[in-house]
């Protein structure tokens, strides 16, 4: 391991950015549903970010830079071209884990499906003897008597 200097601060800072914002991102799709595309682009930043330290090693020189990565290994003369492959290689690790950081970050922020008040209860319609309104309509919640709105998700009750 070499020093850990300033442009790996830069890089730790980033990545402490994108977790948070990665975080925020779920919470709040999993509590109004929307911004499931921030929550996603966001999964492929980390992801990519994971790939970037998971790149292969080159023997005698280590990891490549991020310029070299990013380019492909354009950016390489001279016997240095010889590291193009090594340079591929370390950007399609980006790319897969930018591809596989989307795919799970889409997986895990679909929001729930909201259970009626049977299946919260555990009792089949026939056995429940709620009156109609006693219950959420769009999230279940059991409400009390009189309630205008459900105090879980904040929608009106019509019976109210």
């Amino acid at each position: 391991m070499g020093d850990f200097g300033l442009p790996e601060l830069n890089v730790l800072a980033i990545i402490v950015a994108a977790v948070v914002i990665l975080v925020r991102g779920v919470l709040d799709f999993r509590r109004t549903g929307k911004g499931s595309f921030s929550v996603i682009w966001t999964g492929a930043v980390v992801g990519g970010i994971v790939g970037f330290f998971l790149r292969p090693s080159v023997p005698m020189i280590g990891q490549l830079p991020l310029g070299t990565v990013l380019s492909r290994g354009s950016n390489l003369s001279g016997l240095d071209v010889m590291l193009k492959g090594a340079a591929e290689t370390s950007f399609n690790y980006m790319v897969a884990g930018a591809v596989v950081g989307g795919i799970v970050m889409a997986l895990f922020a679909r929001k729930p499906s909201p259970l009626t008040a049977a299946e919260q209860t555990g009792a089949t319609p026939s056995t429940q003897s709620a009156k109609p309104g006693n219950f959420c309509t769009k999230c279940g919640t059991t409400l009390s008597q009189g309630a205008e709105f459900c105090g879980s998700c904040g929608t009106k009750n019509a019976s109210a």
